[in-house]
């Protein structure tokens, strides 16, 4: 008889993570490599979080994030958004160059892409944002770190649009 071999369920950890909400980056789904997720080494160097998994997760000054991403890795996540529409999706990262990407698809389409900013460090942490539709139901979340090492404590879905700051136009005086 030839064998049958199963390929692991994916399921929520913590979840499914019911948005508006804040997703921490450790709380990536079950269902192991090449499943949940992707990464390059084969145990977790953070030594944080789930140890039988190669996620690199740590635990530094009392945050737990995920960190030394190379890239190509990504992670995913259950969430149940309640509405079809526009959401905010904000990410806290830190990364020590500039322009280390991340991208968020939506059940393997495309999302959102964020550039972390340079905060100097991998513990000193920003946010920030961009725009994500979404449809009502369950979904699955992958976060691609795009060009890698960019640490992630956590990113979070908030209904509507962010809005831009609007800028002022210098104002003149006119010439008498």
């Amino acid at each position: 008889l030839p064998r049958v071999v199963t390929k692991p369920l994916q399921t929520p950890f913590n979840g499914p993570h019911t948005l508006p909400g804040r997703v921490q980056a450790e709380d990536y789904d079950n269902g192991g490599a090449n499943v949940a997720y992707s990464d390059s080494t084969p145990e977790n160097i953070g030594g944080a979080g789930r140890l039988n998994e190669a996620v690199d997760v740590r635990l530094i000054n009392g945050v737990t994030d995920i960190a030394y991403i190379p890239a190509g890795e990504w992670t995913e996540y259950t969430v149940t958004a309640p509405a079809t529409g526009t959401y905010t999706a904000t990410f806290r990262l830190a990364a020590i160059a500039d322009g280390r990407q991340v991208a968020l698809t939506v059940d393997g389409a495309p999302g959102c892409t964020v550039t972390a900013p340079n905060t100097g460090k991998y513990q000193t942490y920003q946010t920030v944002s961009a725009p994500l539709t979404l449809t009502q139901g369950t979904h699955v979340i992958r976060l691609t770190y795009v060009t890698g090492f960019v640490s992630i404590d956590w990113f979070e879905i908030a209904s509507g649009a962010s809005t831009p700051a609007p800028t002022t136009a210098p104002t003149t005086a006119p010439i008498t």
